[in-house]
């Protein structure tokens, strides 16, 4: 089988893969990541390789098809939840000691590059998350 015809996600490679991801997309991330867990079996397993979709299925061998329970990969999805939580607790930590006052002037200003705020910058980036998060 060549890599380029693979049609299985492999949960080992999407831990590492949402390392990098939930930097740039947190959000993204944890569609991702919730994804993956979505596939858990009643007793909390989840296949190391997907293969999602009929079609997919067709081009992969039976052989290969079949998963044992018993043989697993490394817990690397757990890399990238404990990353994701760290990114989160670690900004709002930063940002507990931002009044109301200072959220609601970096709310109204997060979209106008040309305003001058005098706030401090955790709470602007405190608005933006709001924001962002606020739109999705």
């Amino acid at each position: 089988m060549n890599i380029n015809n693979n049609e299985k996600g492999f949960l080992w490679d999407e831990g590492f893969h949402q390392l990098i991801i939930g930097r740039y997309d947190p959000k993204l991330s944890i569609e991702i990541i919730t994804s993956w867990l979505n596939t858990m079996d009643d007793n909390g397993w989840i296949a190391r390789e997907q293969i999602v979709g009929e079609e997919a299925r067709s081009r992969v061998p039976e052989a290969f098809q079949v998963q044992m329970p018993h043989i697993a990969n490394p817990p690397t999805m757990f890399l990238a939840i404990h990353a994701l939580h760290h990114h989160w607790v670690t900004k709002f930590r930063q940002l507990a000691h931002c009044s109301n006052d200072q959220v609601q002037v970096a709310v109204d200003s997060a979209g106008d590059q040309t305003k001058d705020v005098s706030t401090d910058e955790n709470c602007l980036h405190y608005a933006q998350v709001v924001e962002y998060y606020e739109a999705g």
